[in-house]
């Protein structure tokens, strides 16, 4: 027993002087070592075991560990190695790193292209830096300190699409992701800013595009308004200028327009003011024909309308009192103004056709507010079996006075049995009178009101 320990220790001690001496081999077939290798470990049942220890563990081996150290981390499960600076992970397994060509089989809750750590994560080309995330989430392009969630420096953004329109959309709810709310009154939905550098080293707001809710939104209702600030010479902060309200109406230096276009301020206008696309003729003046409609252009100190009949009236018997075709119409009558009536109409009268003298009569008249007017406004045409047929065209010229505001206006006529009988008498035998036609006869009743500043 002594004799085959004493062999045994002889055979270690002579190995341990080869190996010494060269390099080691450690196989159970006595194969000698590769000779590049300091160390030539050969087994087809077993592995090398490198030391263990967890993150903490290994952070603590030493102020600076020997370059090329290596370890396992059994906090991350992940070989790492020091490479003279720090840790560096050693890459395993199908997807522990990206390939060029793209990796398979990854699952996003554990596959990612980024930091574990509190560092910024760098793209370059050309060894250049060209984008980077900071650890809080900031991306710049162009800059490498983003002060918001995407900041562009140095260039330009293009939205180019080939088929529709390019879009940036913003969004905005209140309540959370998942439980989103109506926004309510004057929330806002989104600003596009331009800021301008201050030699301060800021960079405020000068211009700004804003969309606002103009109301509560609902299932049903979004009002939303459009508002645009800009900044005054000798200021730094922003005033609104223009708002559009959910009702399409436009206030300049207003914020509550009531109306398609609300100006609170001066206008100054270098073509022609045209309503009704008609831009009136020199030295005429514009007078409002009153709310919602359109104003005309017309002489200083008077502006005129002319109305026309649109067909015509037989007097028959007994009927009374007929408008012609056409009217009445309204007119809206200024403060401190005369009213001055002109026009015509044609009459077209044919006689009993008896021997005997019979006379024959229609009485045509301007009507206002449904009242006869004084003279000058109405005529009387006779007819009798010595003229059996008669046209005549009746005339009328007359200033009156009328209150301000809104009043009808139009020829009316009546059937008279004789020259005799009172304006506006009904009558029998009377249907011989043809007044008033289209504007393509010679009949045709026009009407000329004017009105004429006092």
């Amino acid at each position: 027993m002594k004799l085959k320990f004493l062999l045994s220790a002889l055979s270690f001690v002579a190995v341990l002087q080869t190996t010494t001496a060269q390099n080691v081999g450690i196989n159970s077939s006595g194969t000698a070592p590769n000779v590049d290798a300091m160390l030539d470990i050969v087994s087809t049942t077993k592995g090398l075991l490198i030391p263990r220890m967890t993150s903490t563990q290994r952070i603590a081996i030493a102020a600076t560990p020997a370059t090329g150290l290596l370890v396992y981390d059994i906090t991350l499960n992940n070989f790492y190695y020091f490479d003279g600076s720090s840790w560096v992970l050693l890459a395993t397994g199908a997807n522990s790193d990206w390939k060029l060509t793209g990796n398979a089989s990854t699952s996003p809750s554990t596959n990612f292209l980024g930091t574990t750590d509190a560092q910024d994560l760098v793209f370059k080309t050309n060894n250049t830096e060209k984008m980077r995330i900071l650890s809080g989430g900031n991306v710049g392009i162009g800059t490498s300190a983003p002060g918001q969630l995407l900041e562009v420096n140095g260039g330009n953004i293009l939205a180019w699409k080939y088929a529709g329109n390019p879009n940036i959309i913003q969004r905005r709810s209140n309540g959370s992701v998942g439980a989103e709310a109506n926004l309510v009154a004057n929330d806002v939905i989104g600003y596009n800013n331009f800021q301008a550098y201050q030699s301060s080293g800021s960079w405020p707001n000068v211009v700004r595009v804003g969309a606002e809710a103009d109301g509560a939104h609902t299932s049903t209702s979004l009002p939303s308004r459009l508002i645009f600030s800009t900044t005054p010479s000798g200021s730094s902060t922003l005033i609104e200028r223009m708002r559009i309200s959910n009702a399409g109406n436009v206030g300049i230096n207003n914020n509550a327009p009531t109306q398609p276009l609300d100006v609170t301020g001066n206008v100054q206008f270098s073509g022609a003011l045209m309503p009704g696309g008609s831009a009136g003729t020199s030295g005429q003046v514009l007078t409002s024909a009153g709310a919602g409609a359109v104003p005309t252009w017309g002489a200083l100190g008077q502006s005129s309308t002319t109305y026309f009949s649109t067909g015509n009236i037989q007097i028959s018997d007994n009927v009374g009192f007929y408008f012609i075709p056409g009217f009445p119409v309204t007119i809206n009558v200024p403060a401190n103004c005369k009213v001055l009536i002109s026009g015509g109409i044609g009459v077209n009268g044919t006689g009993n056709g008896s021997s005997a003298l019979s006379v024959v009569a229609a009485d045509v008249a301007v009507i206002v507010d449904n009242a006869f007017m004084p003279a000058g406004l109405y005529q009387r045409i006779i007819v009798n079996n010595t003229h059996p047929t008669k046209f005549q065209y009746a005339s009328f010229s007359q200033a009156i006075t009328l209150t301000q505001g809104s009043h009808t206006i139009g020829f009316g006529a009546f059937g008279a049995p004789t020259a005799s009988q009172p304006l506006g008498t009904a009558v029998a035998n009377a249907n011989r009178f043809t007044i008033g036609g289209t504007s393509a006869s010679v009949f045709v009743g026009e009407l000329t009101v004017t009105f004429i500043k006092n």
